[in-house]
């Protein structure tokens, strides 16, 4: 048991410290034409560290770049990249003979559908935080292999560690970037995916301790999209409660609910699930974990191993999002042309016309019947 915690403790503070590499180390970045599965050597020459890049994230002002990445001030930034999809593993962790399974993230993105953009492209910024704990890398290129840059290209990072049951923002800036900190917080700069991470998991640890790694992103017309991280094979949770709460509704209660089943034997690692036609609010999206013979003894699936057997738990793993905000564009009316709004305007006028001659005619004959009676 004592092993066991030490190395609880040994993974925390692993997972606090930033691997550092010197600068001229080779890149880490996978890089790939749109359709191949081939990885394009040479392009990327560099690859910075968090201590680095960090310098620049304060105040986007491109002299404080690292020395041998310097962009001129009066040189245009490009087009962010195209999309952005973030998958979450469960990495090994070692420690003597005791084996983790620790949250990590393989970040994806394209280059941008501009060709300008594409071909005058000096590398990206990948930027992961939590909180206010920001850590980021800097990939450069090679800008004289126009031939490469020009085509549309995929790249792969792959975030070995990440904290466990954290939320994180992770963001891809092309380089070059915008030209102050204002620019840089405007979404049509870069492109971002919020997660959730999961706990770390000894491998020989029990379905009751397990937590589905999450993460949720906003979609065009008021849509919040759940990837939900399948269950490992052997603890046989396919089960999920997925509750959407609405912050100016109640911050307590679901606003909706959905129940999603991982499919039979079902190969890929995660499921998706949506809620659409959403207001513009924050929401909060929370998972919980079903148990369809909870408290059965023998049957149960969320259980942990004590002194004297499996012990059935009464709630199975629940993990849930930060507050997202949803922003529906509404389109203003259109203002009517002049000549309409005299058009419809015809009828009232009309009608108007119609009353006003009758009272005319009406007053006259009284008028006509005073002079003339007796």
């Amino acid at each position: 048991m004592s092993t066991l915690i030490f190395g609880y403790v040994l993974l925390l503070s692993t997972l606090c410290v930033d691997f550092a590499f010197s600068e001229g180390e080779s890149c880490t970045l996978n890089i790939f034409e749109e359709q191949s599965t081939n990885v394009i050597e040479d392009l990327c020459l560099k690859e910075y560290d968090n201590q680095e890049c960090t310098p620049f994230l304060k105040t986007f002002n491109r002299s404080d770049l690292p020395e041998s990445f310097s962009i001129p001030d009066d040189e245009d930034s490009v087009q962010k990249p195209k999309s952005l999809e973030v998958v979450m593993a469960m990495n090994p962790f070692e420690h003597g003979r005791t084996r983790f399974l620790v949250p990590g993230a393989s970040v994806n993105w394209s280059s941008p559908d501009d060709i300008w953009s594409r071909e005058n492209t000096k590398g990206y910024l990948l930027i992961w935080e939590r909180s206010t704990r920001l850590m980021c890398r800097l990939f450069k290129f090679d800008s004289n292999k126009t031939d490469l840059l020009i085509k549309k290209l995929r790249f792969q990072y792959d975030i070995e560690f990440l904290k466990p049951k954290k939320n994180y923002m992770i963001k891809v800036y092309s380089m070059p970037p915008p030209k102050n900190l204002e620019e840089s917080q405007k979404t049509s700069t870069f492109e971002s995916f919020q997660i959730r991470t999961g706990p770390f998991i000894h491998q020989y640890s029990d379905p009751g301790l397990w937590i589905p790694p999450v993460r949720a992103r906003v979609l065009e017309g008021g849509t919040i999209e759940v990837k939900i991280t399948h269950s490992p094979s052997r603890f046989n949770l396919t089960q999920f409660k997925v509750m959407l709460v609405k912050r100016s509704l109640d911050v307590n209660n679901a606003f909706r609910t959905v129940l999603y089943a991982a499919p039979p034997d079902s190969r890929k690692v995660a499921g998706l699930v949506s809620f659409t036609n959403l207001d513009n609010d924050e929401y909060k999206v929370v998972i919980r974990v079903i148990d369809p013979f909870r408290k059965q003894v023998g049957k149960c699936l969320c259980w942990i191993k004590e002194a004297n057997g499996r012990h059935c738990q009464n709630i199975c793993g629940s993990v849930q999002t930060d507050w997202i905000k949803v922003s529906v564009h509404v389109p203003k009316e259109k203002e009517q042309p002049k000549a309409e709004r005299s058009k419809n305007s015809f009828p009232s006028e009309f009608n108007t016309c119609i009353i006003v001659t009758a009272l005319l005619i009406l007053q006259n004959m009284m008028f006509d019947l005073a002079v003339h009676s007796p």
